[in-house]
């Protein structure tokens, strides 16, 4: 048989393209080569009509959409002055300063001490019906068996009503739907102690402008759903690549309790058991699709694990993660960490992973997957000191409603993001009982160098206890009579703990600014002028040089803001009190817009004696908690000598 030339050069490259396959897959499965990039989704669909429900969702007013009524904002008869003090970021006096300088706390405290005057609200309580939510946990089979279980086990003797406990809610205002969005934890004992439960579930609400609870309410809720699909890899490796995406709606009725799964033991052996989410935490992201969506995060027994973990959940889609840091095991407990998330960048969710000394962690959204921003030398893995975790936090309210020409005049350093949030010290053996928790407020400074691409986190202000005026509870510490029957008694302030713990900030927002003596309301803020104009105006009338003019002209700028802040007192309540005026004092703090106080290298980071207004802050909260103990002593001392006439 005779063979062409033709066929045989077709042949041999044939040949070398097998080889080359079977070389490049060689080079594949031994690393030499990079792996493919992911393979991207196909495919994106949505139905005509959700199309359009998507569309109405994202362009709702803003302008209209304000998260505290008429009512209550207009009526001065509502709130009332308050102080507070702030140590602030000690930079200045510190910076430069040689290894034998012997720095003096007192002095310290006094020159970065800070103290201003707003207002708070009286405070509301935001209650659960019993009913309604025992109802609500039945319609769920595996909380209605776990609850079940749970009673044949330990047979509770004490009313179902002294079973169940409620606290830690934490909210955020949804915008495009017009109504607060809470969360807490509802958590089953069946002993009717606190402190001994058997299992905690998450509890949605809705509440209206007025924080009145919404009656049966259903929302329309915009989710994703991925189909993927697992391929191998030319290396052997297994992807999971995104097939197509569906957009849909699903209803939801609320109040109600969140599907959310786990395990429990009916048998342990230190007799503890503390199953289900607990202390959830809650705040807003503009999701890739341009609405307003709640982010919960909270910590959760999880038995394979054998370990409390932080988890992520997503409530429109319904889906949670536990939260895993990429390159370091768990820690012997994971809670308390304080989330946060920048408006520039949605698709991560960062995280206070402790405050002293400070740990920053930052996670993606779709995977749970956290690395470290900032990882200081830490002695102990495991320790957490007394400033804690409280609510999340959150930007400057400067959405884009506010002229950039207002926002120049407080513009931050360049590559600087400013956080506000209430943290909160627990405090042992200072005064009142066996410990004491109160919030705190900080601002967390966040510094980045474009250069070397690097983050400088630290605390700038750390304010001292303040408890907003609410009232807080004495601790109760339960006792039963032979029968199993829980005697009752009247708890007295400071016995065991005493404890008021912010949850959130539940909104945060500018109603009206002040320029000058103009007042523009919110459907106004686009007439406020530049002050350029201000400027010009002044030239022919004044006998200054323009420059002069244009440093003394500026005309004050105030804004009439208010926050909302959730609490929680000896771990029985959810409340609310709303703050007034408070962004007024934050602007004023140096810490924030002074550039000297920029840290863009690692020799003025955390130099010694950068802890200062930490220190201060918690040496000014133990003598909060010192006077608190002796206040309270004398009111029960008051009590007791009007029930006894006889005393002395």
């Amino acid at each position: 048989m005779r063979i062409s030339r033709r066929h045989i050069r077709l042949t041999t490259f044939a040949f070398v393209v097998i080889l080359l396959m079977i070389t490049i897959a060689r080079l594949f499965h031994r690393g030499v080569v990079s792996k493919p990039a992911p393979v991207k989704e196909t495919h994106r669909s949505i139905k005509t009509e959700d199309s359009e429900k998507l569309e109405k969702l994202v362009s709702f007013n803003r302008i209209e959409s304000y998260p505290l009524s008429e009512e209550l904002t207009n009526n001065d008869d509502f709130f009332s002055g308050i102080d507070m003090k702030t140590f602030t970021d000690p930079f200045h006096y510190i910076n430069g300063k040689t290894s034998d300088y012997e720095f003096n706390e007192d002095t310290m405290c006094r020159k970065i001490e800070l103290s201003t005057t707003f207002q708070v609200s009286k405070q509301k309580y935001l209650d659960a019906d019993f009913a309604k939510y025992k109802v609500a946990l039945e319609q769920n089979p595996l909380y209605a068996k776990i609850i079940q279980d749970a009673r044949d086990k330990f047979q509770p003797k004490i009313p179902e009503e002294q079973q169940w406990f409620r606290f830690a809610g934490s909210s955020v205002w949804l915008p495009q739907y017009d109504c607060h969005y809470m969360v807490s934890r509802i958590m089953y004992s069946p002993s009717g102690i606190a402190n001994k439960a058997y299992a905690s579930f998450l509890y949605i609400q809705l509440f209206d402008k007025n924080w009145n609870e919404l009656p049966e309410t259903t929302l329309s809720l915009p989710y994703e759903s991925k189909q993927t699909q697992k391929v191998v890899n030319a290396d052997g490796s297994v992807q999971e690549v995104v097939l197509e995406t569906i957009i849909a709606f699903r209803d939801v009725t609320y109040p109600s309790f969140l599907p959310i799964n786990f395990e429990v033991q009916l048998e342990t052996d230190n007799g503890k058991y503390y199953w289900g989410p607990e202390d959830p935490r809650i705040l807003l992201r503009r999701s890739p699709l341009g609405y307003d969506e709640p982010v919960i995060v909270y910590n959760m027994k999880h038995l394979d694990l054998q370990k409390r973990v932080m988890n992520l959940y997503l409530p429109f889609p319904n889906v949670a993660n536990v939260l895993r840091k990429r390159s370091e095991k768990f820690a012997n407990i994971e809670k308390n960490w304080t989330p946060f998330i920048s408006r520039r960048e949605n698709q991560h969710l960062n995280f206070i992973y402790s405050i002293v000394p400070l740990e920053i962690l930052t996670c993606e959204i779709d995977t749970a997957v956290c690395d470290f921003l900032q990882k200081p030398v830490k002695q102990d893995y495991n320790y957490v000191g007394p400033l804690r975790g409280g609510s999340q936090l959150v930007e400057l309210p400067f959405s884009d409603l506010i002229p950039k020409t207002v926002q120049d005049r407080f513009k931050f350093p360049e590559g600087r993001r400013v956080y506000i949030g209430w943290a909160r010290a627990h405090l042992n053996n200072c005064g009142c009982g066996e410990s004491m928790y109160r919030p705190n407020m900080i601002t967390l400074i966040e510094d980045y160098d474009a250069n070397q691409n690097k983050y400088y986190f630290k605390l700038g202000d750390v304010s001292e206890y303040f408890d907003f005026n609410a009232y807080v509870p004495p601790w109760t510490i339960p006792s039963f009579d032979s029968n199993g029957q829980m005697i009752e008694s009247t708890p007295k302030q400071c016995e065991g703990r005493n404890v008021l713990i912010p949850n959130s900030i539940a909104y945060w927002d500018i109603r009206s600014i002040i320029k000058g003596d103009t007042l523009y309301h919110r459907k106004y803020f686009n007439y406020i002028p530049a002050d350029e104009p201000v400027v010009k105006s002044a030239k022919g009338v004044l006998k200054h040089n323009v420059a002069d003019v244009k440093k003394d002209v500026k005309p004050r700028i105030l804004f009439n803001d208010h926050m909302g802040v959730t609490l929680s007192a000896a771990d029985s309540d959810v409340s609310i009190v709303h703050v007034r005026g408070l962004l007024n004092h934050i602007l004023k703090l140096p810490s924030l817009l002074d550039a000297g106080t920029v840290i863009s290298d690692d020799y003025s980071f955390e130099q010694r004696g950068y802890e200062f207004n930490n220190k201060c802050a918690m040496k000014a909260s133990a003598d909060y908690c010192s006077k608190y103990g002796e206040r309270m002593a004398k009111q029960v001392e008051a009590v007791e000598k009007a029930a006894d006439p006889d005393h002395i």
